[in-house]
């Protein structure tokens, strides 16, 4: 028998506890309303926090301009704008079109073996298709350097992790493939160089980059081009969270709201980037590269954006916000600022490890791609059978990483798909939340 989502409502107004901020939104929730509910008491806690960290940060670091990356940072650049501005700080909030798919190709001419590394990162459900589609070829080119490449595995047959170093060595032994990837990375480097400075990147003015966060490579690789360029002062970056640092980057010029490469296990057990990056979204596509237009160089975006439910999330985030610019005005920038953070460490937990199957339904449809190039995103809650439910973190998994069986079907987040099609939700979640510990835990030794 389904529980009345009344009671999930009183929950999350449990761990949130007493947040004056909260007061214009009450009214909004309603008992049946799952999408209002994590809306308003989940997602909008934790943008609010995050944005009220940032500034706070920012203002104590003199910090004049922010860069928001897309697309995650979409969500946090109205956040951001709407808290400075009622607060008079008087911060200039852009939005940098970039990822990692348009730092890539334009970059990889500069360092190969670096390139070779990025084209060859293990993702979930990665197969030989979608790692050639990060060098930015075609359909086509890619069916033909596929069969040039001469591997034992098809174009679409899913890869261990395993797979990858023999991946590599093909492409090394390539040097066709390699001088058309170096060819298109010069003509490329133009376009991206130009955006840059045109959103002044380049001008001597205290900044920062602001964007979920995770590993840390957008700042690595914007470093490298501006540093190109000739931009003096490293980049400085505010992450929502951090598992890991580029080793090659000073671990300094990386702040982390949530959790931190080297902090407690707790919060990033909890955590679930590909829900977080599916909610915090923008209405548009991927950056794919830069195009002229007159003077201007704009972003090419992929397609994609816009699903119907993240609409419907932008009013509490709203609502909420114009709480929270009273309270600070009140009481100051830093008010409530870490009982927000513990609130939102534990609401965040229920909502990704223990989805109630309203919210599961909901909002495991919006659709995630793990990859750059995100040619065929799928629903976060992928639709696996019991049996692939056990595989994929159990076991076999840990044999399919080591290429002993054959790599596993994967959701990107197993929690809603367990409570959506297991026959067994309660042991899958069980399991899932112990691999969870022992891949933080592997994660963290890696780090130090």
């Amino acid at each position: 028998m389904t529980r009345p989502y009344g009671e999930r409502l009183a929950q999350y107004r449990s761990l949130l506890g007493e947040d004056p901020a909260l007061a214009p939104l009450s009214p909004s929730l309603a008992p049946g309303d799952p999408a209002g509910a994590v809306a308003g008491l989940v997602l909008a806690p934790a943008l609010g926090g995050f944005t009220q960290w940032l500034l706070a940060w920012a203002k104590g670091r003199g910090i004049k301009r922010l860069y928001f990356l897309a697309r995650d940072g979409y969500c946090f650049l109205r956040a951001a704008r709407s808290l400075s501005d009622a607060l008079g700080l008087g911060l200039d909030c852009r939005y940098l079109c970039c990822s990692r798919q348009a730092l890539r190709l334009p970059l990889f001419h500069l360092d190969p073996q670096q390139g070779l590394d990025a084209l060859c990162r293990n993702s979930m459900d990665l197969t030989l298709d979608r790692l050639l589609a990060r060098a930015g070829l075609a359909p086509g080119e890619r069916q033909a350097w596929g069969k040039a490449l001469a591997l034992p595995f098809g174009l679409g047959e899913r890869l261990p992790r395993t797979a990858l170093p023999q991946v590599r060595r093909a492409l090394e032994r390539t040097p066709a493939l390699l001088r058309l990837l170096e060819e298109r990375s010069k003509a490329a480097l133009p376009g991206l160089a130009g955006y840059l400075r045109q959103e002044g990147l380049l001008e001597d003015v205290p900044c920062a980059l602001v964007d979920s966060g995770w590993l840390g490579s957008l700042q690595q690789g914007l470093q490298t081009a501006l540093s190109l360029l000739g931009r003096p002062v490293p980049l400085e970056g505010c992450y929502f969270g951090l598992y890991q640092v580029p080793k090659e980057m000073d671990r300094a010029r990386y702040h982390s709201y949530l959790f931190a490469p080297e902090g407690p296990l707790g919060a990033k057990v909890r955590f679930n980037n590909c829900v977080f990056e599916a909610v915090f979204t923008a209405p548009h596509g991927m950056t794919l590269g830069y195009r002229r237009a007159g003077d201007r160089w704009l972003p090419v975006l992929g397609e994609g954006g816009g699903h119907p439910l993240l609409g419907k999330l932008l009013p509490f985030f709203d609502q909420y916000l114009a709480g929270l610019a009273a309270l600070c005005r009140e009481q100051g920038l830093a008010a409530g600022l870490t009982q927000r953070r513990e609130a939102v460490k534990k609401l965040l937990g229920a909502f990704f490890t223990a989805p109630w199957p309203q919210e599961a339904e909901l909002f495991g449809s919006l659709p995630f791609s793990d990859e750059a190039a995100e040619e065929k995103p799928t629903p976060l809650a992928a639709p696996l059978t019991d049996r692939e439910l056990a595989r994929s973190h159990g076991p076999a998994r840990l044999l399919a990483q080591a290429g002993l069986c054959r790599p596993c079907r994967e959701s990107a987040w197993p929690q809603a798909s367990a409570v959506l099609y297991s026959a067994h939700p309660r042991r899958r979640l069980g399991e899932q939340a112990l691999y969870q510990i022992l891949r933080c835990v592997k994660q963290q030794a890696h780090h130090t």
